[in-house]
This record gives C-alpha cells, structure tokens and sequence, in this order.
C-alpha cells in the first residue's frame, strides 16, 4: 500500500498552520534567498551572473570591470500569498547588492561587495478572546520579525591572458534575526465600574549569525564568441548567537555554479546557467521544525543592443529561470519560476549606467493545491565609471 495519499493529506493540513504563522512561503526558516543577482543578471534569468562584474558569486568577473568602477541596488518586491481563497500581501524593500572594483595594473582587479544572502520579513497579527482574572478580555497578539544574512566579499581576479580570468575570494557572513510578539488586552465587559486595567505585553528575542567562506570562479574563452565561467565557494563554521552564549553552530552552505555565454551577431549575448547550493549544511543552525533542502537553479537569457541614447546603445534584456527555495513549508519544498525583462541606460557619456529590471515570481509546493505565492520585483541598480 503506498504511503503517498497519507503524506499528501497531511501536508494538506499541516501547511495552512505554518503559513499562518509566517505569512508566506517565502520566508520560512531563516528567510528568502535572494540569489545575490544584480538588476542586469536577474533581467536575464540569472543567466549573465557568473559573467557579470557587480554580481558576488564569481570573483573571476571582477576584471569585467575593465576600470574603476561602483554599483548599487534597490529591489522592493511586492508579494501575495494565497491560502486556501484567503490572501495576504507585503510590500518588502531591498538592498540586495553593493560593491565596487579597481584594477591594479593591467592584469589585477581588486574588489568588495555586500550582498544579502537570505531576508525574513513577516508581520502577522490574531486576536481571541481568553479569561484573565475572571474576566473576559480581547488579546491582539502581534508578531514582527525582521531578519537577513549578509554576505561581505573581499576578492582579486587575474588575468593573467584576454581570454582567461582567475579569480579568489574570501567572505565573511553575518547577520541577525530580531522578533518582536506584543500582546494588547481589551476588557470585553461594558459599563463596569472595575478600575483593573492591563498593560500591554512585549517579548523581544534577537539572534546573531557569524561564519566564513572562501570562493574561486574562471571565466575563459576557449573559441571566438564563446565564453564559459564557473565558480565554487566552500563554507566553514557559522554560528547563532544570542548575546555572547552560542546557541547553535552549522556550517556557511557550499555552492557551485556554471555559465555559458554566446555573442552573436549585432552584439547580442546568448547565456544559460545552473547553480547549486547545498543549503542543508545550515540546518542545524535552527530548530527541527523547518525542513532544509538543497536548491538548484536553471536560468537562460539574452541581451541585445538597443536604441542609441548620447552616441551609446542601451541594452535590452528579458530570462526566464526556474528554481527550488531551500526552507520548507512543512516537509514540501518550494519552487519557484520567474520571467522578466529590463534595459541598461547610459548616462553621461557612459560614466553612468542604471539597469532597470522586472520579475514575474511564480512560488508553489508540489502536491499542494490551493497555495501559491505572487510576487512583482523591481530591481534598479547603478553602475558608475569615473
């Protein structure tokens, strides 16, 4: 007799309760992984991220930049989470990538960047009526959290041929988790001459993450017009802390990806990438409540030369890519899919750069019917290039 019917059944009940407590599918465990992608790289599906300069995953593409250069971006997302015909939308504002690079020489690229690694932002609120000291009252509890893990990157490319680059990094991950739960009290007895009153109720918790990783990438081109890049960042021990007692140790998780890279005629760029990320290394870093998977990423995109704005192209850029979120609602893993667009406009002779990019995500749990979660992101970065 197969188990399958009983699990899914379940998992049926058992996924509304944990939505209701977290409000999305998103945020479970210890947040939403961003991908660390910048506007130009999310526009193609994540597909010109091993290649892309600003984008911290491989440290090769540091000497992308060519010359001196700075970047940041602002990314809000707008989601609604369906349950069962009920909804709840957020408005949740990002600061996912900052960073900049320095050639040294004509072979050496140095560079810095501040990524976020995972983001947890939820706010739910409930009310019920309970008996305290005889008397019926109306308790509205509030729960607020607000949480992220950051990832600080130092890191140097070579290039030591035009056609190959060599990069190293090493990253250092922090962050924290800060929840706040505010019980409010409302006598339900109208008319009474009973002078008790009772005071609101606040419980704040806060949880600090630290850990360390280093990272190696390449980026070759083997035959003309074609470009190929990976990179690698192995992860040592990361720490939950509350105050200075440590709760709990894990380790930062492993990833590995690839990108491939065609230029075409007219300057269009044809790119595909595959990621993997080995999540589950973080998993006992938090309680057994929350499933941890491992998540791969498939994403392909193209970039094409634009209308000429001052005597310089803009670049136009749409992607598609599919991918697993690595928390679980209950013991089901999340998916997502997205497809976007976006265009790249210089400025200033080109000094100036702002990237433009907008998502359609796509998040549901296989085997689950009547959830799923919609989100529009918008991504605006600049580049600037003294």
């Amino acid at each position: 007799m197969s188990h399958r019917p009983i699990v899914r059944a379940f998992v049926a009940l058992l996924v509304p309760a944990a939505l209701s407590a977290q409000g999305s599918i998103s945020a479970q465990g210890f947040g939403y992984p961003t991908g660390q992608l910048t506007a130009r790289a999310s526009a193609t599906g994540g597909a010109l991220a091993e290649f892309d300069a600003a984008t911290p995953l491989n440290p090769a593409a540091l000497s992308n930049w060519l010359v001196m250069g700075a970047y940041a971006q602002y990314s809000p997302e707008r989601r609604t989470t369906n349950v069962g015909g009920n909804s709840i939308s957020a408005l949740l504002p990002r600061f996912p990538v900052f960073g900049f690079g320095l050639p040294v020489g004509r072979r050496i690229t140095v560079g810095v960047a501040a990524s976020s690694l995972l983001e947890r932002t939820f706010f739910t609120q409930t009310s019920a009526r309970q008996l305290v000291r005889e008397d019926s009252v109306t308790v509205l509890t509030t729960n607020n959290l607000r949480g992220n893990m950051s990832d600080l990157r130092f890191a140097v490319a070579w290039a030591p041929r035009e056609w190959l680059s060599i990069g190293g990094a090493w990253h250092f991950v922090g962050g924290e988790n800060r929840a706040a739960i505010r019980r409010l009290f409302t006598r339900d007895i109208a008319g009474t001459t009973d002078s008790t009153t009772y005071q609101p109720i606040t419980e704040r918790t806060e949880l600090g993450f630290s850990g360390q990783a280093y990272s190696l990438g390449i980026d070759v081109r083997p035959i003309k017009d074609l470009f190929v890049a990976a990179s690698m960042r192995r992860g040592f021990s990361l720490e939950s802390r509350v105050g200075s007692f440590v709760a709990s140790r894990a380790d930062v998780p492993d990833r590995w990806g690839v990108g491939i890279r065609y230029d075409g005629l007219g300057g269009a760029r044809f790119a595909a990438r595959y990621e993997n990320v080995l999540w589950s290394q973080m998993a006992s870093l938090g309680s057994g409540n929350t499933r941890t998977f491992d998540a791969t990423e498939y994403g392909a995109g193209v970039e094409i030369n634009g209308p000429q704005l001052q005597r310089l192209a803009t670049e136009l850029r749409v992607g598609w890519r599919q991918r697993t979120l690595p928390f679980g609602v209950g013991a089901v893993q999340p998916e997502e899919r997205g497809i976007g667009g976006g265009v790249g406009i210089p400025l200033g002779r080109g000094r100036f750069i702002i990237d433009v990019g907008v998502e359609r995500l796509t998040r549901t749990l296989p085997g689950v019917s009547g959830v799923n979660e919609n989100a529009w992101s918008t991504a605006v970065g600049v580049r600037i290039r003294p």
